[in-house]
């Protein structure tokens, strides 16, 4: 039986990767409420800490989970919340 598509390529592609955000979007969805960035502060290592701010950051922004995978492959200009 072939497999059903539900999303275009397009939306595929757009789904697969992580958006590119302007300035104005960055602070947006990665100010962070103190809640959260305390919570992140319980974790053990910085990176660990980072990761879970950047996943956070996108799920506000997506409402989906990006994979870590997906968020170190990007180049480290992209990274740059500031």
């Amino acid at each position: 039986m072939p497999r059903m598509r539900i999303l275009t390529v397009q939306e595929q592609e757009r789904f697969d990767h992580t958006p590119v955000f302007d300035y104005a979007q960055r602070k947006q969805f990665f100010n962070f409420p103190n809640m959260l960035i305390d919570r992140a502060k319980t974790l053990r290592t910085p990176s660990s800490q980072v990761g879970f701010l950047l996943m956070s950051g996108y799920f506000k922004a997506t409402k989906l989970w990006i994979s870590t995978y997906v968020i170190l492959k990007l180049p480290p200009i992209s990274l740059a919340i500031v």
